[in-house]
C-alpha cells in the first residue's frame, strides 16, 4: 500500500537537533547458567551489542528474599535472606551464540523500484531513475523545492535490531544542495536523520546501526540547483537476531539464581582507553527483565562535559488502585489480589504470587500500597527505609486510625557494600474512589564507573552531574498520593579527581510522595528512601557535592497546618553503616585494573614494567618466558598489594644471554587462586630486523606482507595472545605473501617472520 501520511521537513528537522544515542549499554535477561556458558532471553543490543572479547557484567537484580515471610500480616515482605540479591561481577565473552544477519530489504533501481516520488514546500522535478555507466540510481536535479523518494513501510519486528545503508552521492558544488538520508520508525510522523550532506561529494556508503522498533520507512530528500543533482542506490536494512548464549573466559565467582522469583541480567561494560562526553548519558529504564544499569570503563581519563542520569530508571512505582473503591479505613489487609487497594511498588523480590500485588504491606525494598480509601502508598527503600503513606480518608482532621496507609519499602544498608548494590525500590500506588489517585515513584537506578581518572571539562555554566535519584510522586486529587521512589547507587572505582573546571554534584536521592490537592484529610504518599554513593577511596574534597537524602512524605491536604505522610527514614538501620549513605575506601568485585605492560631491551638484560590502578585481594603475579612463542617457563613471581585504590608500579630484569626474540607473559593470582592472564608481549633487537612490511593494520583479517627483496625462504609463526598457534592460510603472489584470517576472531595476534638467522615481530589486529 502506498504511504501518504509521509513526514514532514519541519517534523525531520525538530528531531535531528534532539537526537542523541546517550545509552551505551546493551542488556540481556540470563535465563540459565552452567559452567562458563550463559544462556539468554530477551536482549536489548540497541546500543551495545555483545561481543567476543568484551568484557561484561552479570548482575543478581531479583531473587527470593522473603522466604516464609508471606503471611497476611504486617511481616509481609519482611527480608528473610538476602540470598544473591545485589551480587555482581565482570567477565570476558569468548564466545557468542546468534543467528547470522539477514537482508530484510534491499533496493538498487535496477527493476522497478519500491517505493514512491513526491514535492514538498511546493512545485519541484521529482527523483526519476537515472542510468549512469549501465546503472540505475534514483537521482534528483534542479529539485527548485524539496524533492523525495521513500520506501515502503518495512516491517522489521522480527529482529532485535537493523543497520541501515545507502549508497549516496552529490555532484556539483552548492552549498545551499543538500541530501539528507533519514528514517522513521513505527509510523510516528518523526523522521530521524542519519546524514545531512551537502556540496560536492562522490559515491560513499553511509551507514547507522542497532537501529529498533517494529517498522521502518527510508527517506531520502534532496534540494539541488540547476546542473546540480544528488543520487542514492543499494538502499540495505540488515536484519540482526537476538544473542541466544555467550561463553565466558571462566566460571563465575558467584552463585546467581535465575529460578522463580528471580532476575539477573548481562550488561555490556564498554571500555575504552580515555573517553570524552559528548552528550548526556543515561541507562535503559528497568523494564522488569532488563535495564537500570549505567556502566562504563576508561582505562586512563573520563572527562565529563556532560551529565550522567539513572533518575528514576530503576524498579517501577504501584499503580494507584485500578477500581475506585470507597470501603473506609481498612488497616488489616496487607497483601491482597485485588483491584480495590493501591498496588505494591517493585523491589529486589519479584511479585511471585498475585496474590502479593496490592495493600499496604512492603515487598523487600518496595513500598506498600494504599488501602481502601484514600490511603497513600508507601515510599521505596534502598540505603534506608521509605516513608509510610498517610493514614487514608474517614471524614476527620487526622484521617483514619489505624492507619490504612502502604508502610515504607525495606532498609537494605545490612547488605550493602562494594560488592552488593540495588537499584532504588519503588513507591506503592495510592488507593483511589474518585480516579485522581497517583502512581508511585519509581527508585533510581545504578551507575558504575571505573576509570583512573575523572575530570570535568568543557563549558560549565554551573555544574555537572551524576545522579541515580528516586522519582517524586505526582500530586493526587481527594484521593491517595503515590509513594516516592528511593535513591538507587553510584559505585566509583576512581583512583583520581580533577575537577577544576566545574562542580560535581554526585546525588542518590529519595523522592517526595504525592500530596493531596484538596482540603478534607485523605492521604499523601510516603518519602523515598535514600540511596547509597560508595568510593573506592576517599570523596574528593574540593569541587564535588554529595547528597544521599530522603525525601519528603506528602501532603494528607492542601490546608495551610496540613500534616504530611511520613518521610523516608534519615538513618539506616544497619548501625555500623555510615550514616549519610557515602561510603569511602571500599574496593567491589571488580579486578586488578592493570594500567600497562611492556618490556624494553637494555642490552645487559630486558626490563619488564607493568602497574595497576586498583587491586582487590592481589596475591602476587607470575613472569613466564618463552624463545618460541609455545613453550613457557615460570622466571620469576612478584608479590601484589592484595587490596588497593593506589597506582601501584612494577618492574623486574630478566638477565639472559644472547640477542634473540624473547617473549613474557604476564599472570596475576588472588588469595583465592583466581587468577587472570593478561596480553603477551615481545622484546625484540630491533637491528637485527629484515626489510618487512605489513599492511593493512588494522585489517578485517585480510592482510599482505612485502618484503624489499625475495620472499622466498621466508618462515612465519602466528600465534595468539595465550600463546596457541593459529593456522591460515597463505597465497605467494607477486612476489607478496597475502593472509587471509578472514573467518578468525577478532582480536590482536603476534607474527613472527624469519630470514636467514633474521627475525621481525609484527602485532597484527583483526578487527
Amino acid at each position: 500500500m502506498k504511504r501518504r501520511d509521509w513526514i514532514t521537513l519541519a517534523s525531520i528537522f525538530i528531531s535531528s537537533t534532539a537526537f542523541t544515542q546517550d545509552v551505551i549499554n546493551g542488556y540481556a535477561e540470563v535465563t540459565n547458567i552452567v559452567g562458563n556458558t550463559i544462556s539468554l532471553g530477551t536482549t536489548d543490543e540497541g546500543a551495545s551489542s555483545f561481543e567476543i572479547g568484551d568484557n561484561i557484567l552479570i548482575m543478581q537484580m531479583q531473587d527470593n528474599v522473603i522466604g516464609t515471610n508471606t503471611g497476611d500480616d504486617a511481616s509481609f515482605g519482611d527480608i528473610q535472606s538476602i540470598g544473591s540479591a545485589g551480587l555482581y561481577e565482570e567477565a570476558e565473552i569468548t564466545g557468542i551464540t546468534r543467528p547470522a544477519p539477514v537482508t530484510v530489504f534491499t533496493e538498487d533501481f535496477e527493476t522497478a523500484p519500491d517505493g514512491y516520488t513526491a514535492c514538498f514546500g511546493g512545485a519541484c522535478n521529482p527523483p526519476t531513475i537515472v542510468n549512469y555507466g549501465g546503472s540505475n540510481y534514483m537521482a534528483a536535479e534542479n529539485t527548485g523545492n524539496y524533492a523525495v523518494w521513500y520506501s515502503d513501510v518495512i516491517d522489521i519486528s522480527a529482529y532485535d535490531r537493523v543497520d541501515l545503508s545507502i549508497y549516496a552521492a552529490q555532484y556539483a558544488y552548492d552549498v545551499n544542495d543538500y541530501l539528507y538520508l533519514i528514517y522513521e520508525i513505527d509510523g510516528s510522523g518523526t523522521g530521524i536523520i542519519y546524514q545531512e550532506l551537502n556540496g560536492n561529494f562522490t559515491w560513499g556508503d553511509y551507514d547507522i546501526t542497532n537501529i529498533q522498533g517494529n517498522t521502518i520507512t527510508i527517506y531520502a530528500y534532496y534540494l539541488a540547483a540547476a546542473g546540480h543533482y544528488g543520487a542514492i542506490d543499494n538502499v540495505v536494512v540488515t536484519g540482526h537476531s537476538s544473542t541466544t548464549s555467550v561463553t565466558l573466559s571462566k566460571s563465575l565467582d558467584n552463585s546467581y539464581n535465575v529460578g522463580a522469583g528471580s532476575a539477573v541480567q548481562l550488561i555490556t561494560f564498554p571500555n575504552y582507553t580515555d573517553y570524552t562526553t559528548t552528550n548526556d548519558l543515561t541507562a535503559k529504564p528497568w523494564d522488569g527483565t532488563l535495564g537500570g544499569v549505567f556502566a562504563l570503563d576508561v582505562e586512563n581519563t573520563l572527562t565529563l562535559q556532560n551529565n550522567i542520569s539513572v533518575d528514576g530508571q530503576g524498579f517501577i512505582g504501584g499503580l494507584p488502585s485500578p477500581v475506585q473503591n470507597g470501603d473506609r479505613c481498612n488497616a488489616t489487609a496487607f497483601r491482597v489480589d485485588s483491584d480495590n487497594f493501591g498496588q505494591k511498588g517493585q523491589g529486589i523480590q519479584q511479585l511471585t504470587s498475585n496474590t502479593y500485588r496490592a495493600a499496604r504491606a512492603k515487598i523487600a525494598n518496595g513500598g506498600g500500597g494504599g488501602n481502601p480509601h484514600n490511603a497513600g502508598g508507601g515510599g521505596g527503600g534502598n540505603f534506608t527505609a521509605g516513608g509510610a503513606g498517610g493514614p487514608g480518608y474517614d471524614g476527620s482532621a487526622g484521617g483514619c486510625n489505624q492507619s490504612a496507609g502502604g508502610i515504607g519499602g525495606a532498609d537494605l544498608s545490612n547488605f550493602i557494600s562494594a560488592d552488593r548494590i540495588y537499584l532504588g525500590g519503588a513507591g506503592g500506588g495510592g488507593q483511589q474512589n474518585n480516579g485522581v489517585g497517583t502512581q508511585g515513584g519509581n527508585g533510581g537506578g545504578i551507575i558504575i564507573i571505573r576509570a583512573t581518572e575523572i575530570v570535568t571539562g568543557g563549558t560549565c555554566t554551573g555544574s555537572k552531574s551524576i545522579t541515580a535519584n528516586g522519582a517524586n510522586s505526582n500530586n493526587a486529587g481527594n484521593d491517595g498520593g503515590g509513594g516516592a521512589g528511593a535513591g538507587g547507587s553510584i559505585l566509583f572505582q576512581v583512583e583520581n579527581w580533577t575537577l577544576d573546571a566545574c562542580t560535581l554534584n554526585v546525588t542518590a536521592t529519595g523522592g517526595d510522595g504525592g500530596s493531596v490537592n484538596d482540603g478534607t484529610t485523605h492521604a499523601g504518599g510516603g518519602g523515598g528512601g535514600k540511596g547509597v554513593v560508595i568510593f573506592s577511596g576517599a570523596v574528593p574534597a574540593t569541587n564535588m557535592v554529595t547528597d544521599v537524602s530522603q525525601g519528603e512524605g506528602g501532603a494528607n491536604n492542601n490546608t495551610g497546618g496540613a500534616t504530611r505522610a511520613d518521610a523516608g527514614a534519615t538513618t539506616p538501620s544497619n548501625a555500623a553503616a555510615d550514616a549519610d549513605g557515602v561510603i569511602e575506601s571500599e574496593q567491589g568485585p571488580l579486578p586488578v585494573d592493570l594500567l600497562f605492560w611492556q618490556g624494553k631491551d637494555e642490552g645487559r638484560y630486558n626490563k619488564l614494567e607493568w602497574a595497576t590502578a586498583t587491586e582487590i585481594d592481589n596475591h602476587y603475579f607470575t613472569i613466564e618466558r618463552s624463545f618460541d612463542g609455545e613453550t613457557w617457563e615460570t622466571v620469576a613471581f612478584v608479590e601484589g598489594n592484595g587490596t588497593t585504590n593506589m597506582q601501584m608500579n612494577y618492574q623486574f630484569e630478566d638477565h639472559i644471554n644472547g640477542r634473540g626474540l624473547v617473549y613474557y607473559r604476564l599472570q596475576q593470582t588472588d588469595f583465592d587462586g583466581t587468577n587472570e592472564v593478561f596480553d603477551v608481549i615481545v622484546i625484540e633487537n630491533m637491528e637485527d630486523n629484515v626489510n618487512l612490511l605489513l599492511y593493512p593494520n588494522p585489517s578485517d583479517g585480510y592482510f599482505t606482507l612485502q618484503s624489499s627483496g625475495s620472499v622466498e625462504g621466508l618462515e612465519w609463526k602466528l600465534i595468539d595472545l595465550n600463546g596457541n598457534t593459529i593456522k591460515v592460510d597463505v597465497i605467494e603472489k607477486d612476489g607478496k605473501l597475502l593472509f587471509d584470517m578472514y573467518n578468525k576472531a577478532q582480536g590482536q595476534y603476534i607474527l613472527t617472520v624469519s630470514q636467514g638467522g633474521e627475525s621481525q615481530v609484527f602485532k597484527v589486529m583483526v578487527r
